[in-house]
């Protein structure tokens, strides 16, 4: 998926600073749940990340 903008705007979308939110996908990438390379996220494995999302 495309971010639909700056991931400073995303993030205040959300009601996040800009740091927790890279710090989220941060965490997200390392555990192999997402990839990120700058506006563009893809989720190789939707059901891995559907699970961590319901543990946190």
């Amino acid at each position: 998926m495309e971010l639909p903008a700056k991931k400073a705007a995303v993030a205040a979308r959300l009601g996040l600073t800009p740091e927790t939110l890279s710090r989220v996908l941060s965490r997200m990438r390392k555990a192999g749940l997402i990839e990120v390379e700058q506006r563009t996220i893809s989720i190789p494995d939707p059901l891995a990340l559907r699970r961590w999302a319901g543990g946190h």
